[in-house]
């Protein structure tokens, strides 16, 4: 749960609620892929206050399929290591899909600190070339 989620009161919230360490972590988990999402839904220049922020615009890309996807993972790895300080990066890869040619996907598997523990997880990274939007599983 983001932090300004958690200040919003509402009538149906004024109890206090005790969550599991598992919902904790659940909740944590949910948090930082939404944040993934939005910075790699975020294009290279997008804001003022963090130009780096956001992935380069790829659509002008005259380098081979290969090398592209190499690129594609050294930027998202840089995004990721630079604005989601709750996840360590230990690896990003493609994963290549003969059926589905309209959609690229990469699978992250980093490190998330957690209480004294830290759990490897993993995500897949779905970019739809139609839309041109990341979608996190």
């Amino acid at each position: 749960m983001a932090f300004f989620e958690r200040l919003v009161a509402t009538p149906e919230r004024t109890e206090i609620v005790r969550q599991s360490n598992e919902e904790k972590a659940q909740a944590l988990l949910q948090s930082i892929k939404h944040n993934i999402e939005i910075i790699l839904n975020s294009r290279q220049g997008c804001t003022a206050c963090a130009p780096q922020l956001g992935l380069k615009d790829f659509n002008d890309a005259t380098a081979s399929s290969r090398s592209l996807c190499v690129e594609i993972i050294a930027d998202i790895r840089r995004n990721i290591e630079l604005f989601e300080p709750r996840v360590r990066v230990n690896r990003i890869d493609y994963i290549q899909d003969e059926y589905d040619l309209l959609t690229l996907t990469f699978r992250l598997v980093c490190s998330v600190p957690f209480k004294s523990q830290s759990e490897v997880s993993e995500f897949d990274l779905v970019l739809n070339s139609v839309s041109q939007q990341f979608s996190i599983q």
